[in-house]
């Protein structure tokens, strides 16, 4: 199962019936910077990477956000239905073929985080303090 889907242009119908994780489901984010002008070579990269994860077991999809504009930082979310089954991936010869295949368009090494369930969709925002204004009494 390959889910892509660009957040920045999706109607909110698009989103809504997009494919969405169930609480139990364990997400591999796995975050690239890529090189400038190197961007054709990655997408094409990004193509071999759903059909090798889907071979294996408890794989349930991965979808792929795209850089936001003036941004470099590619976002591949891998789920599996147990955290063992995503370690198995993230720690697979196939997926450190592929990761040495893309390093040399990658600006540094990639960021891997694993969660479990829905929590990490719904982080709260850090709240923003302003400073204090440099006119006001103490």
């Amino acid at each position: 199962m390959s889910d892509t889907l660009d957040l920045r242009t999706a109607l909110p119908e698009e989103i809504a019936s997009h494919h969405q994780p169930r609480a139990d489901m364990v997400t591999s984010i796995i975050e690239h910077e890529v090189k400038a002008g190197r961007e054709t070579e990655y997408e094409t990269w990004l193509k071999k990477i759903a059909p090798i994860a889907a071979r294996f077991p408890g794989h349930q999809g991965v979808s792929f956000v795209r850089p936001s504009p003036g941004s470099n930082k590619y976002t591949v979310l891998l789920k599996f239905d147990t955290l063992k089954q995503a370690q198995t991936w993230i720690h697979s010869a196939a997926r450190e073929a592929l990761v040495a295949e893309i390093k040399p368009c990658l600006v540094k090494d990639e960021n891997i985080d694993v969660q479990t369930g829905l929590e990490f969709w719904f982080r709260p925002q850090v709240e923003r303090v302003s400073p204090p204004d440099s006119n006001s009494q103490p």
